[in-house]
């Protein structure tokens, strides 16, 4: 199965079409209500607002997971890091995304927001560096990911690491990056003082950012099963990507230390969500990422096993289909 996403892509696209709709399909047959906002996050509750449909939640949610993994799958192809012809990368991000949610939330929010981030960072030829304008840019767009999720704050833990993987020691460099963060919260601050309210906010910031704990939510022991074979499948695949790294290029290592660096969001988020069943969504990026590469060399090693033993154990199609089912089962 895996060497479909080799070669022929109308056909990958169909099985992405098919994988989307399935893993979607329970909550578009029984749309739960749109998940409410966590702490002080004032775009997300203009949206929540909104008072969407419960099924109108389900598919505008379902369409941005599909939007953010096309949108990965083209940073990483453009950047080298995997094939120009897989879309292999754009299901693990869905496989990811959809296993833990089911209609419009913070966290999915803020994991199709992260595509956003990463796709900036991302740097192509030469100098490996990042200019003013991307580190503005990605700021800014952690910003108002933040108004989604405050605790989406985050992912300037991830920033801060890469600005140590591309060697950004310049004042101009932190300059970018301290306006690039303020200039959506100076708007979001104007707006509050006229209305009064700027205090009242800062007192929901504190008690939101305090919030931190470690849930173990309520599951059944399938799902819990289900949620522990991707875990161990995800942990398996990034030490997997980061012990070869050493045999691409130099600019290859770069870019997969950032997108590799999001886990460490992901991490830390895992205390406003909860610890376990872990939130797939919050590790999305890298998941897809190391995933598909895990699958992608996995297949290879095997094929070339196989045609000097004269038969195939299609180990890596077997994995495959159980991650797919897993995240079903989630």
């Amino acid at each position: 199965m895996l060497r479909l996403f080799e070669k022929n892509t109308g056909l990958q696209a169909v099985l992405v079409t098919l994988a989307l709709v399935l893993l979607w399909l329970p909550s578009l047959l029984a749309p739960p209500p749109m998940e409410p906002s966590t702490g002080e996050a004032p775009l997300y509750g203009l949206l929540f607002g909104l008072s969407l449909p419960p099924l109108a939640a389900v598919i505008v949610a379902m369409l941005l997971v599909l939007v953010g993994g096309l949108l990965l799958n083209l940073k990483l192809a453009t950047n080298g890091l995997v094939s120009q012809n897989t879309l292999l990368p754009t299901l693990m991000y869905i496989v990811a995304m959809s296993a833990t949610e089911s209609t419009l939330s913070p966290t999915l929010l803020t994991g199709v927001a992260s595509v956003g981030v990463i796709g900036i960072l991302l740097v192509h030829g030469t100098p490996m560096t990042l200019t003013t304008n991307k580190i503005c840019n990605s700021r800014a767009l952690i910003g108002i990911t933040s108004m989604f999720y405050l605790p989406a704050l985050a992912l300037l833990l991830t920033y801060l690491l890469v600005t140590i993987n591309y060697r950004l020691y310049r004042w101009r460099d932190y300059a970018a990056m301290l306006l690039g963060l303020l200039a959506p919260y100076i708007a979001l601050w104007c707006t509050l003082f006229m209305h009064g309210t700027l205090d009242s906010y800062w007192l929901a910031v504190a008690d939101s950012l305090s919030g931190i704990g470690l849930v173990l939510a309520p599951t059944d022991t399938l799902g819990t099963l289900a949620n522990a074979v991707i875990v161990l499948f995800m942990a398996v695949s990034i030490f997997s990507v980061w012990a070869k790294m050493g045999k691409n290029t130099l600019l290859w290592q770069k870019n997969a230390t950032s997108l590799m660096l999001l886990t460490m969001t992901g991490v830390l988020l895992l205390f406003y969500t909860q610890l376990f069943p872990l939130r797939l969504s919050l590790f999305a990026i890298p998941f897809a990422f190391c995933g598909a590469l895990r699958f992608i060399m996995g297949a290879k090693r095997s094929k070339s096993r196989s045609s000097s033993r004269k038969f195939h154990i299609p180990v890596f199609d077997l994995l495959f289909i159980i991650i797919l089912i897993a995240a079903f089962l989630c």
